[in-house]
């Protein structure tokens, strides 16, 4: 995730209370980029390799889906379902910002 300059409209990256806290850190002038990579297979081999245990186990891989800023959006100007469904796989219902 990446803090930049927020845009007119845009998610702010953090509340506005406390006021000086947010102000100092860029919370509340900044957004949020984020890009989600799928770097399981060089990470799982660089475990295998420091903890040895771990190489005859079977792991299960389940990455994050991209990030979905447009619904990031919508949740924050309020438009967006307050509780998807279960089996919703959808990047835009089930991501969070």
């Amino acid at each position: 995730a990446i803090m930049r300059e927020r845009r007119e409209g845009e998610f702010r990256a953090g509340a506005v209370i406390p006021l000086v806290d947010q102000a100092a850190t860029g919370m509340i002038s900044h957004s949020w980029d984020v890009v989600i990579d799928d770097r399981s297979a060089s990470d799982l081999a660089l475990f295998k390799e420091h903890v040895p245990a771990l190489v005859s186990v079977n792991v299960k891989l389940e990455p994050l889906p991209p990030w979905d800023r447009a619904a990031a959006q919508q949740r924050w100007d309020g438009n967006a379902e307050k509780d998807p469904p279960d089996n919703a796989t959808d990047s835009a219902t089930t991501n969070s910002p």
